[in-house]
């Protein structure tokens, strides 16, 4: 398969995975509010062309999830 890198068509192949964890990185902020961030993967190309160290060159396509936990308002009825 073709993939575009750096604006030029290159050989690739795309390759199986199993996600074996995807962690959720959490920040807390002063007001209390819990941000939750990750990555998912959603696919993987292997290029034929080796990185200048000879290492495999990959292309990973990814999407960022966020959540927001935010703390309860005073007086707030749930």
């Amino acid at each position: 398969m073709k993939v575009i890198l750096d604006g030029k068509p290159v050989e690739g192949e795309r390759v199986t995975f199993d996600p074996i964890e995807e962690p959720w990185t959490k920040c807390k902020l002063p007001d209390g509010t819990v941000i939750r961030l990750k990555l998912v993967v959603a696919d993987i190309v292997r290029l034929r062309k080796k990185q200048p160290t000879g290492e495999p060159h990959y292309i990973v396509k990814s999407s960022n999830i966020m959540a927001v936990d935010e703390p309860d308002a005073p007086g707030e009825v749930h």
